[in-house]
C-alpha cells in the first residue's frame, strides 16, 4: 500500500539527514591516509551549540574485528581525558575541525585489521556537554574499502521526493581502490536503466507518471566480478491541486463550524504537503494531500479542510512535507514530545496529558481540542479580575524563573507564593520564557514552539489562574519573549533546513543562514521577512489577548536587524536606523490592538537609539549591576558619577522615565556572591562578612528604589541570594554552571539579617506611594562623584522633600548635611526627628550605614535596625579615647594628633552638644548620655583636620 512505502522512506531518511553532523575531506577517506573532519555543533543533539570553550573528540574505530556498531576499538583516550591530539580547532561559531594526518597511525590499528568506520562523540573539556547524532547516537564516518565503491553525488540525500512527471537529475560516481572498474550501471528494481561500462561517472534523468516509490540502485563491478551497490529511494507524489484559500483563514488551525477545521501552512518552495494525525492513523494518504494557493514563486499556502470532528475530543496532527519532512504546526497551542512528556505525566505536572503516540511517529506532535465555533477563547477560563494597568513609570518588577523559584517548579507554586511578592511591594511579575522550549529544564531562551505553554510548568489553565490571581492582588504579569532566534526543532527552521534540524538553508523565508550579529544563539531570524513579521505579530497578539498578559520583555532586541555586523560588537551597538524602523513597526502593530501594554527592550545600544525608542513608547533594560556591586563590595574608587545617578532617567539622557533599572538580573552575577568572592577588607572591617554585605546591599537599595522610574528585582535578591550564576563555592568563574538549576533558599526568610534586607527593600519600595518618590515633578539631585564613597540624593517636591545619604566607604564618615529647607526632618527608618540648621548638621555614618530623611513625618516601617558594623582604617585614632567605650556619666581623655584649633562633639542627629578649645593634645570629653558621637577637630580656619567617632554605653 501507499503508506507502507512511506514507512520505508522515513526509515531510510534518518541516516542521510543526521549524517550531516560531520563532513569530511575526502568524503570517503583512505584508512591509510589523512582526513579533515568538520563538526557542526548545531546539528544532531546540538549539545555543544553556542559553546565557545575547548572541544575534544572521544573517538575510535569500527573494524572487521568489531562485534557490532557499538564495539569501538583502539579508542584514543579514556572518557574525559583531554589531549592535544583529540582537541578540535574552532573555525567559526559552531564549527570545529579535527585533522588526522594518518588514520591507521592515529588510532594505532595494525595492518592486519580492516578499518570500516571512524566513530566520534564530541564533548566539552569538562565532559558536561556532548555533541552526538540525533537521538543521542554515536557519530560514524565510513572509510573507503578495497575494491570499487559506488555513490550518488546528485542528489546527496538517500531519499528524494518528486511530483508526477517531474524530471530528476541523477549523477553516480565510483571510488576505486586497489582494483579496476569493469562496469558502472543504474537499475530500477531488476531493470537496467543505463550502463557506462568503465566510465567513473554515470548521469541519468529519471521521471515517473505514477505516484509511488522507486528504488534506484547504482552497481559497480570490478574486474574480479566483485559487485558493490548503493540505493536511492525516489518517492513520486501526485501533483498538488491548486485551489484558492477560503476567506478569513489564518495560518495554523481555523475552526469553521462545530465539526470542521481548516489547517493552513505557509510553505513556499515545497511541492507537496500531507496531513497526518489521529484521524487517519498517522498514514500519508492521497486523500489527505493538502491544496495549494500559489501567490508567486516566494509565497504559497497549503490548506486542508477536515470534517467529522467531535467537540471536546483532542486530536494530534502533523504535516508531512515533500514526503520526508515531518513537522508539527508552527502555530500549535500544545505540542507533545516523545522524549519530554513521560516525566511530565509521571509527576502529574499537566493533568490528563494526552500520551505521545510512539508507535505512530517520532517528531514533535501538535495537538488541538475541538471546540464550538462560537467559543472566543481557545482555552476557556472564567476570569475573576478586571485589571487596570499601572503607569509604566511606577513599575516595580520581579523577574521570576519558575524553574528555580520553588522546588515544585510549577505555575501553581507561584500562585501559592504570591503573598510573599505582594508584601515586598511588587506590582509586576516578569516571567522568564514559559513557551515550549527544548527539554524540560531550561531558562527558556531556546524557543521551540512559541505559541505553546511549556507543559513542565503546568497547564494553560494554571497559567491563566496565575495571571488572574496576580491581577486580583494588584500585580501585572509581563512575559519574557524571544523573537531573535528559534531552535532547530521549530518548524520554521526544519521546513527549509540544511539538515534535519538546521541550520537554515538559503531559501528559508524566515531565518538567516548566517547570524547577522555576534551575540546570536541557535538560528537567527530575518526581521525584514514579511513572513516572520506576520508570525511575531500573531504571537504578540495571542498572548496578550488569550492569556491577558500585560506586556512583553523582548530578549536580545538589538538583534532585530538585517545589517550584517559579523563579529563587530561595537558596530552592532551603534545607531541602526533599520533596527529602529523594524522595532517601530512591531510597536505600531501591538498598539493597534493594545494601547498600553508594557513593551520592554533588552537593547543596550547607542544612547541616541535608546532615546528615540523610549520617546516612541518602549522601555529599556538598564543594567546597574556593575555600579551596584562595586559599591556593595567597597571597590567604589574610580567609579563614575553616572554609575549611581543614572538610575534617574534624566541623568542618562532619556526624555522619559523608561529605563527599567536593576541591580541584578538573570544575566548578572549575584551581588552578595560577588561580596563573598571579591569583597574588600580594611582593618577589622570586611564586606565579605554576611551581615555587612547585606547591610551594604540595603544601602544601595536606598539609592535605587526611592528614585522615580521603573525598577526590577531578580528573584531572591531581596533576601541576599548568594548562589553564584557562574561563581562556584570556591569562587572559580565556571561558565558551564550558568544555566544550571539553582537551589531555592526559602529558609533565608528565617535568618533575621536576610529578613531585615527583605523588610528594607519593602520599606524603600513603599516610599514610592508618596509623590516625592514617584512624581515627575520631583527635582532629583545626586551627589555621587567619581571618587567620593559618600553618596547622596536630594528629592524636592511641593508635597515633601527627601534627602538620602549612604556611606559606601570602608570607614566611618562625617557628613555635613545641608538641605534647601532647614528645619525639622525625620529619619524614615527610626522615626526620630532631626533639626537641620541653615549651616548644616554633621552626621556620622558608619560604613554601610544609610539614612532616608524626609521633611514630613512618615509612618515608621517595621524594619529591625541594622547593627553598627564599624572598625575602620582610623581605628588607632578612635582607640586613643580612653577608656572606650565610655559609660554614661563618665569622662574620658581623647588624644589628638595635633594641638590647636577647635573641637565640637556632635550627636547622631547632628546637634552640637559640646565645644572644646584645643590648647593641649589631650582633651577631656564627657560626661554624655548613652549614644554614638563624633568629635570633629577643626583648625583656626574651620577646616576639618580629624574626626573621632566614639560610643557611650
Amino acid at each position: 500500500m501507499f503508506w507502507i512505502y512511506l514507512v520505508f522512506v522515513f526509515s531510510m531518511l534518518g541516516f542521510s539527514l543526521n549524517a550531516q553532523v560531520i563532513t569530511s575531506t575526502p568524503a570517503l577517506p583512505d584508512p591509510n591516509g589523512s582526513v579533515e573532519i568538520i563538526f557542526n555543533a548545531e546539528r544532531g543533539t546540538g549539545g555543544l551549540r553556542g559553546f565557545s570553550g575547548d572541544v575534544y573528540a572521544h573517538t575510535g574505530v569500527i573494524t572487521n574485528m568489531s562485534t557490532g556498531p557499538t564495539d569501538w576499538r583502539y579508542v584514543k583516550t579514556n572518557w574525559g581525558q583531554n589531549t592535544p591530539e583529540t582537541k578540535l580547532t574552532r573555525i567559526a561559531t559552531d564549527r570545529w575541525r579535527l585533522t588526522i594526518p594518518n588514520i591507521r597511525s592515529y588510532y594505532n590499528v595494525p595492518q592486519s585489521e580492516e578499518i570500516l568506520q571512524l566513530t566520534f562523540v564530541f564533548r566539552s573539556a569538562s565532559s558536561t556537554q556532548e555533541g552526538k547524532e540525533t537521538g543521542g547516537k554515536d557519530i560514524y564516518l565510513p572509510v573507503s574499502r578495497p575494491g570499487v565503491t559506488p555513490f550518488f553525488s546528485i542528489p546527496s540525500q538517500s531519499t528524494i521526493n518528486i511530483e508526477q512527471n517531474e524530471q530528476l537529475t541523477i549523477e553516480g560516481k565510483v571510488q576505486i581502490n586497489g582494483t579496476q572498474l569493469k562496469s558502472l550501471a543504474l537499475f530500477s528494481g531488476d531493470s537496467l536503466l543505463k550502463d557506462v561500462a568503465t566510465d567513473t561517472v554515470l548521469r541519468y534523468t529519471f521521471s515517473s507518471s505514477k505516484p509511488g516509490t522507486t528504488i534506484l540502485t547504482l552497481k559497480a563491478t570490478d574486474t574480479s566480478n566483485n559487485v558493490k551497490s548503493v540505493s536511492l529511494t525516489v518517492f513520486v507524489f501526485a501533483k498538488t491541486v491548486e485551489a484558492a484559500l477560503p476567506q478569513n483563514i489564518q495560518e495554523g488551525l481555523n475552526v469553521i463550524n462545530d465539526s470542521t477545521v481548516i489547517f493552513c501552512l505557509f510553505a513556499p518552495y515545497h511541492k507537496t504537503v500531507h496531513l497526518i494525525g489521529d484521524f487517519n492513523d498517522y498514514k500519508v494518504l492521497p486523500e489527505y494531500q493538502m491544496n495549494r494557493m500559489t501567490i508567486d514563486k516566494d509565497s504559497a499556502y497549503y490548506w486542508f479542510a477536515l470534517s467529522n470532528l467531535n467537540i471536546g475530543t483532542e486530536y494530534g496532527y502533523q504535516y508531512v512535507i515533500d514526503g520526508s519532512i515531518i513537522v508539527a504546526d508552527p502555530y500549535a497551542r500544545k505540542v507533545l514530545s516523545e522524549f519530554n512528556d513521560d516525566e511530565i505525566i509521571t509527576q502529574n505536572r499537566y493533568p490528563n496529558l494526552k500520551r505521545y503516540p510512539k508507535d505512530k511517529t517520532d517528531e514533535f506532535l501538535s495537538v488541538f481540542t475541538m471546540r464550538p465555533s462560537n467559543q472566543k477563547e481557545e482555552i476557556p477560563y472564567q476570569w475573576k479580575t478586571q485589571f487596570t494597568r499601572f503607569p509604566a513609570k511606577d513599575l516595580v518588577i520581579y523577574e521570576l524563573l519558575i524553574r528555580d523559584f520553588t522546588d515544585r517548579r510549577t505555575f501553581r507554586a507561584v500562585i501559592d507564593s504570591m503573598e510573599y511578592l505582594k508584601k515586598l511591594g511588587i506590582n509586576a511579575i516578569q516571567l522568564m520564557p514559559i513557551t515550549e522550549f527544548e527539554g524540560n529544564i531550561s531558562w527558556g531562551y531556546d524557543p521551540a514552539f512559541p505559541f505553546a505553554v511549556d507543559k513542565y510548568y503546568g497547564s494553560e489553565l494554571d497559567l491563566k489562574e496565575l495571571i488572574d490571581k496576580a491581577h486580583g492582588m494588584g500585580m501585572a504579569v509581563i512575559l519574557d519573549v524571544v523573537h531573535n532566534h528559534l531552535t532547530g526543532a521549530n518548524p520554521l527552521i526544519r521546513m527549509w533546513a540544511d539538515g534535519k534540524y538546521g541550520p537554515p538553508s538559503t531559501i528559508n523565508p524566515y531565518a538567516n543562514v548566517t547570524a547577522k550579529h555576534p551575540f546570536n544563539v541557535f538560528n537567527d531570524m530575518n526581521h525584514e521577512s514579511i513572513a516572520f513579521q506576520r508570525y511575531i505579530d500573531r504571537f504578540n497578539r495571542y498572548w496578550l489577548e488569550e492569556f491577558k498578559f500585560d506586556g512583553y520583555r523582548f530578549d536580545l532586541s538589538k538583534g532585530f536587524t538585517q545589517v550584517d555586523y559579523g563579529s563587530n560588537t561595537a558596530r552592532w551597538s551603534a545607531y541602526d536606523s533599520s533596527r529602529v524602523r523594524l522595532l517601530k513597526r512591531m510597536y505600531n502593530r501591538i498598539r493597534s490592538f493594545d494601547t498600553n501594554a508594557y513593551l520592554i527592550l533588552e537593547h543596550f545600544a547607542d544612547a541616541r537609539e535608546e532615546r528615540e525608542l523610549t520617546d516612541y513608547g518602549y522601555m529599556i533594560w538598564h543594567n546597574m549591576n556593575p555600579t551596584s556591586s562595586e559599591a556593595v563590595m567597597g571597590w567604589i574608587t574610580g567609579q563614575s558619577d553616572n554609575g549611581t545617578s543614572q538610575v534617574y532617567f534624566a541623568n542618562r539622557s532619556l526624555n522619559v522615565p523608561a529605563n527599567v533599572a536593576y541591580m541584578e538580573s538573570h544575566d548578572e552575577e549575584r551581588l552578595i556572591k560577588k561580596n563573598f568572592c571579591y569583597g574588600k577588607a580594611a582593618g577589622g572591617y570586611t564586606t565579605r562578612d554576611t551581615t555587612i554585605a547585606l547591610q551594604r546591599a540595603g544601602a544601595m537599595a536606598s539609592m535605587f528604589f526611592p528614585i522615580p522610574g521603573p525598577r526590577m528585582i531578580w528573584q531572591f535578591g531581596e533576601i541576599g541570594y548568594d548562589v553564584g550564576l557562574q561563581l562556584t563555592e570556591t569562587c572559580t568563574d565556571n561558565a558551564s554552571i550558568r544555566l544550571s538549576v539553582k537551589p531555592q533558599r526559602w529558609s533565608y526568610r528565617n535568618d533575621t539579617r536576610r529578613k531585615r534586607l527583605y523588610d528594607t527593600y519593602a520599606a524603600l519600595i513603599g516610599l514610592r506611594a508618596f509623590p516625592t518618590f514617584s512624581s515627575l515633578q520631583s527635582k532629583v539631585t545626586f551627589k555621587a562623584s567619581r571618587v567620593d564613597t559618600l553618596r547622596t540624593v536630594l528629592l524636592e517636591h511641593p508635597d515633601m522633600d527627601a534627602f538620602i545619604i549612604a556611606n559606601f566607604d570602608m570607614k566611618s564618615r562625617t557628613f555635613l548635611a545641608k538641605v534647601p529647607k532647614p528645619g525639622t526632618w525625620f529619619d524614615y527608618f527610626t522615626g526620630s526627628s532631626i533639626d537641620i540648621s541653615s549651616q548644616g548638621n554633621a552626621l556620622i555614618l558608619q560604613p554601610g550605614q544609610f539614612h532616608v530623611l524626609t521633611s514630613k513625618q512618615l509612618p515608621k516601617p517595621n524594619v529591625q535596625a541594622w547593627t553598627v558594623t564599624s572598625i575602620n582604617e582610623a581605628i588607632a585614632e578612635q582607640e586613643s579615647l580612653k577608656p572606650h567605650p565610655l559609660h554614661s556619666g563618665e569622662q574620658g581623655i581623647l588624644t589628638l594628633m595635633k594641638n590647636g584649633g577647635l573641637g565640637k562633639v556632635y550627636d547622631m542627629k547632628g546637634n552640637v552638644i559640646d565645644t572644646k578649645s584645643i590648647t593641649d593634645a589631650h582633651v577631656t570629653v564627657g560626661p554624655y548620655s548613652t549614644g554614638a558621637y563624633v568629635f570633629i577637630h577643626m583648625d583656626e580656619h574651620g577646616t576639618v583636620i580629624g574626626n573621632h567617632p566614639f560610643i557611650v554605653q
